[in-house]
């Protein structure tokens, strides 16, 4: 990555900024679901059976995932997926 510091990648900054910025939207409803149920990505991404990086873009929106994982994340966290799928800034 030309041109980005290390210290921006680590933070999830690309060369047009911030996840935020690029226009990536959480799924905070995912993310609530999980801390709620006392998980860490890493612990959904085991149970999804991804590498931790896949599950993270999932929840941060930058990801669809497959519906076998969306119906997986309904059973563990007993959310409709459609309520979990929902993006910051992105209407009910």
């Amino acid at each position: 990555m030309r041109g980005i510091s290390r210290s921006n990648r680590r933070q999830g900054r690309g060369a047009s900024g911030t996840r935020a910025e690029r226009g990536g939207m959480a799924r905070e409803n995912l993310k609530q679901a999980r801390k709620a149920k006392g998980m860490t990505q890493k612990d959904v991404a085991t149970y999804l059976g991804l590498k931790e990086r896949a599950y993270q873009n999932i929840e941060y929106g930058t990801a669809l995932g497959s519906i076998t994982h969306w119906d997986k994340l309904e059973d563990l966290f007993n959310v409709p997926q459609r309520q979990l799928r929902v993006k910051e800034n992105q209407e009910k």
